[in-house]
């Protein structure tokens, strides 16, 4: 679920419960603790990837 989704089901939650909803006026630059993903199978790809850094470019 994209955070959009997760975003707009809390407030959907909050205003159907009547709940006080805190609005900020910035988003934090601070590191996301826990990056969304797709599927197991992306994390999975992500965490096997492989990088080459080159010295120079290749020549075709």
């Amino acid at each position: 679920m994209s955070y959009l989704k997760l975003g707009w089901n809390w407030i959907r939650l909050a205003i159907t419960q009547q709940s006080d909803i805190q609005v900020h006026r910035f988003l934090s630059s601070a590191l996301d603790p826990q990056p969304s993903l797709a599927s197991k199978r992306q994390l999975g790809d992500a965490l096997n990837r492989e990088f080459t850094v080159l010295c120079r470019i290749p020549t075709f």
